[in-house]
């Protein structure tokens, strides 16, 4: 029990130091994306439009009659 610990706290130091030693390499590469570039890879950027028929009319009940008898 005492070893599984063990190995997991020395698990957890190692990958906090890798974590910090990345963070810290990262941030001195100099690499800044601007809003333009990384809307250019964003799925979620709206391009065009969500509604293509926004302009025309594309309702099908708009002629429909209503029951007098309600």
């Amino acid at each position: 029990m005492e070893k599984s610990k063990l190995t997991v706290a020395v698990a957890i130091i190692i990958l906090l130091i890798l974590g910090f030693f990345g963070w810290r390499m990262w941030q001195s590469s100099g690499v800044d994306l601007s809003e333009e570039e990384i809307s250019e890879f964003n799925p979620f950027a709206q391009k065009e439009p969500a509604n293509p028929f926004q302009e025309s009319n594309t309702n099908p009940y708009e002629n429909i009659k209503t029951n007098p008898f309600e």
